[in-house]
């Protein structure tokens, strides 16, 4: 109840209304509301009387009452004392939702005192129950039965109260039942077909999504909802993948005897897969090792492990290991390899010596024992035809230890013989041929090339063929010919250090030709009023350069300045002096001037000709042999 006061055109009396909901429907959704209009005097007691007409709107319907009073009525002071002059009842409609606030407004006339009075408010009535609201739901997966629960205020007055399970909010995907309204609780008792729905819903690389509990209440011509969003987890839906393995390959099968048998590296290993997916998936790839398998199988190289994999959309993998040893005879072979050297017993001897090594599968493949077979062919380089030289023979030309093999008997690898039909003046190819029981008729060619005299001399030179040492310190780096041999002429060793303006041959240059070296000594003025070029007269230059330059001074102190000049004495903003050269002529850059006179430079150039060609600096019809 409220109570509302109003006002009068005397002081002395007062005006107000009790506004009392009396009772309220939830099934027609209103409440009754009772306005008590009361007189009071404020001040001290008195009496009234005669004729008054009061009138109430509530909610807008407005009623109105005639009132009169005998004269005279006496009343008390105070609202205690108040009288009671006029009662209306009014049914009020309540929003949709239940709620409503009502407002009042009161208008008084009278031909006695207080003539006049109003008075006007408002109360919030009571908020009738109109829909269940759903209080709690879990978080479920596909295998259980979900229970809500709600609270259904309106109770039986509700027309209907249902529950569902909605995907995406828009529909009812589980589709709503009945629930009781009056109970607090209900279970969905799924059925198989909408266990299948919810994990058809999620086939997007997830087992997981998010749904939408539901509690729908009908009254009074009005649809109400009442939601929770949840999650859903599929579980025990990951995929299944078995796999078989068989070796394919002829050439192992031969000598392993059987299918299931892999030799590492060579066998065709065929893997066939075989995937399930689980509660509506569907496989999107098979992987062995990391290979997609696009056909009912895959052929692989032989390993000790295939990691299969199963991968389905909802992103889940199944895995199966195909492990050597348990799912199938794994031979860890290493393949055959052979290295070797082929050398001149002595410089100008017959006899070839060989000397190899290489990895070798030390074990069985199961049916068939490993087995090592070297032979060795020869014959003059390019000639036509192989002559056999003969089968090497184990623990006598070479031995094995564990998965190794090296030549000799000894317990590192050393040199056989290969017999002295070698003539030194001629250069020989041997050819070795390797096989083992998987791997057949491997080869490879060595170069037997002929002798080489320690040293050998003719009429204009001597040549030292290897290192030049004394006391044991090596003297000079070697020099190549075109045969790459290693020679040292009496004229080169002469030349390395001679200087002369005469052109001496001191070597190579990178492109295999003679090098050249010559002194170019110019006594003239050098100034920044002449062009300073000269010709240097040296005829089918190829490559020049300026090795190095000086000028010195004709005084007796022989001050020398190496070029180029970038300072003289204490003077550092002129002098400067620089030299180029080109295949025709030399030019001095100059800054101020050099008098003839006084200074005279020296340009060391090296060079190369065009009518060189790379030649052999040793005359093999001229060399005398010794060693």
């Amino acid at each position: 109840m409220a109570r509302i006061y109003g006002s009068t055109n005397n002081s002395n009396w007062g005006l107000f209304v009790d506004l009392n909901e009396t009772s309220y429907s939830v099934g027609n959704n209103n409440s009754n509301v009772r306005a008590s209009v009361y007189l009071y005097r404020t001040s001290s007691a008195s009496y009234y009387g005669g004729s008054a007409t009061i009138g109430v709107s509530v909610n807008g319907e407005y009623k109105s009452t005639g009132f009169y009073p005998s004269y005279p009525t006496n009343i008390g002071a105070g609202e205690g004392n108040a009288h009671l002059v006029a009662t209306f009842d009014y049914t009020v409609p309540h929003n949709a939702d239940g709620s409503k606030t009502v407002s009042m407004s009161m208008s008084w006339s009278a031909d006695f005192s207080p003539s006049s009075g109003s008075a006007s408010g408002s109360i919030s009535l009571t908020n009738i129950p109109r829909q269940a609201n759903i209080l709690t739901a879990p978080d479920f997966n596909d295998e259980e039965n979900p229970t809500i629960t709600y609270s259904n205020s309106a109770g039986n007055s509700v027309s209907s109260l249902q529950a569902c399970i909605s995907l995406t909010g828009s529909a009812d995907d589980i589709e709503y039942r009945d629930i009781s309204k009056t109970g607090s609780s209900y279970t969905f008792e799924l059925t198989d077909a909408e266990r299948n729905l919810l994990r058809n819903a999620t086939l997007s690389g997830s087992t997981q999504r998010q749904v939408i509990f539901f509690v729908k209440t009908e009254i009074g011509g009005n649809t109400y909802y009442s939601t929770l969003t949840r999650t859903l987890t599929i579980v025990n839906c990951s995929p299944t993948v078995t796999a078989t393995i068989e070796d394919i390959n002829t050439a192992t099968l031969e000598i392993t005897g059987s299918s299931s048998t892999i030799v590492k590296g060579y066998s065709k290993a065929k893997i066939t897969p075989t995937a399930a997916a689980k509660k509506g998936a569907s496989i999107t790839s098979i992987k062995v090792n990391d290979t997609v398998v696009s056909k009912e199988s895959i052929e692989l190289s032989g390993t000790n492990k295939y990691e299969v994999r199963a991968y389905d959309n909802r992103g889940l993998v199944a895995s199966k290991d195909l492990v050597g040893g348990t799912d199938f005879t794994f031979i860890n072979y290493i393949p055959l390899t052979f290295s070797g050297t082929l050398e001149r017993h002595t410089p100008t001897g017959n006899q070839l010596d060989l000397s190899f090594s290489g990895n070798y599968f030390n074990g069985s493949f199961g049916t068939t024992d490993n087995s090592l077979t070297i032979k060795w062919y020869w014959k003059e380089k390019n000639a036509a035809e192989w002559t056999l030289g003969g089968t090497l023979v184990k623990d006598t030309d070479f031995v094995i230890n564990n998965n190794v093999y090296h030549s000799g008997t000894a317990e590192e690898e050393t040199k056989i013989s290969l017999g002295n039909i070698f003539d030194y003046k001629k250069t020989y190819e041997i050819k070795i041929e390797y096989s083992d029981a998987l791997l057949k008729n491997n080869s490879i060619t060595l170069l037997g090339r002929k002798g080489k005299p320690v040293y050998n001399w003719g009429r204009d030179f001597f040549n030292i063929n290897g290192e030049l040492r004394i006391n044991n310190t090596k003297f000079i780096q070697e020099e190549y010919n075109e045969l790459h041999d290693k020679t040292y002429s009496c004229s080169y060793l002469n030349n390395l250090n001679s200087y002369s303006t005469d052109e001496i041959k001191i070597g190579r240059w990178i492109d295999g030709k003679p090098l050249y070296q010559k002194v170019i000594l110019y006594t003239g003025d050098i100034s920044s009023t002449i062009d300073n070029q000269h010709s240097h007269g040296i005829e089918n230059v190829d490559t020049i350069f300026v090795k190095f330059a000086f000028i010195q001074s004709t005084g007796n102190e022989r001050l020398a300045y190496s070029l180029p000049v970038t300072q003289y004495g204490s003077n550092t903003a002129h002098d400067e002096l620089s030299v180029v050269i080109n295949r025709t002529k030399y030019q001095f850059l100059v800054q101020s001037g050099w008098s003839g006179k006084n200074w005279h430079a020296h340009i060391i150039v090296n060079y190369t000709k065009t009518t060189d060609s790379v030649a052999n600096l040793m005359v093999e019809d001229e060399t005398k042999t010794t060693g």
